[in-house]
């Protein structure tokens, strides 16, 4: 409302300058054909029939210029707005995922530290898996998603480090679709459930226990899975489960990534245990990297 009597005043001197050059136009043209018509005749009548004429098409100018204008500061806006949230999803999951490997380094320390006294041999070939593990990890950089391929190897050396804390009572099976291995997949989001499966599994039965890795292609999507056969869900309906750092993160992890577009269950497996299910959007090499 402030720059009104502006926009009037310039819609008013708009008008006069070209009612003055139509008349201009005009008295030449007469002036060709012989006719004496004069300049200011013809500006008179230009003025008292086109003035509201010109001034509505200053204003449906100014007001098309205006919309154009507020356009491109609004798409500039969103598009700033929408960079700024990328940028915090980022630093969340960079957050997130720093969060997990002290997580498992220190389990792997206390695995290490369990075994120097009653089998030190054994416990140094767990600190060179650990620096083995520590090495993949360091690899990973800071890249939000790597390969399957990649994950399942980082898992494989995780539970190297495992197997020399359970010997044999610690079963481990893998099934991996060859279609799949190339799928992109957030980095450690499998070792969380695989250490969960063996603590809440494994560790809780005396004669030991099965852990279950399984990826495969499912309605377009990846799907995950990790199962084991322990004693369970607990009563408290998965209250244990949900509460660890590992999986607390990995859901986090997962919204932040694919927002709705994923799924997560934790369930009773069959027939017994617990088997907890991610499905994923099913991206390949081709994927950008978050």
């Amino acid at each position: 409302m402030q720059t009104l009597p502006v926009h009037i005043a310039a819609a008013l001197a708009a008008a006069l300058l070209h009612t003055g050059s139509d008349s201009a136009v005009a008295a030449l043209r007469r002036l060709a054909v012989g006719d004496p018509a004069g300049y200011w005749p013809i500006f008179g009548k230009l003025l008292i029939h086109a003035l509201h004429v010109n001034v509505l098409v200053y204003f449906l100018i100014s007001g098309f210029a205006y919309y154009l204008h507020s356009s491109r500061i609004l798409a500039w806006r969103q598009r700033r707005t929408a960079e700024l949230r990328a940028q915090l999803t980022e630093a969340q999951l960079t957050s997130l995922q720093m969060q997990l490997r002290p997580h498992f380094l220190f389990n792997a320390l206390h695995t290490i530290s369990g075994l120097m006294v009653t089998k030190p041999k054994r416990a140094q070939r767990v600190i060179r898996q650990l620096g083995e593990l520590l090495r993949m990890s360091l690899k990973s950089g800071d890249r939000q998603t790597i390969t399957l391929a990649e994950e399942i190897a980082f898992v494989e050396a995780y539970l190297g480090i495992e197997r020399a804390r359970f010997g044999e009572r610690l079963e481990v099976e893998f099934a991996i679709d060859e279609e799949v291995r190339d799928a992109r997949v957030p980095a450690l989001i499998l070792q969380p459930l695989v250490e969960n499966a063996v603590r809440h599994g494994v560790s809780l039965n005396p004669e030991g226990g099965l852990v279950r890795v399984e990826a495969a292609a499912h309605d377009g999507k990846l799907r995950l899975r990790v199962r084991d056969n322990g004693p369970g869900l607990p009563k408290s309906t998965e209250s244990d489960h949900s509460a660890g750092v590992g999986l607390t993160n990995t859901r986090a992890r997962l919204v932040a990534l694919y927002g709705d577009e994923h799924l997560f269950s934790i369930a009773p497996a069959v027939p017994h245990g617990v088997e907890v299910t991610i499905e994923l959007p099913w991206t390949g090499l081709e994927a950008l990297e978050t």
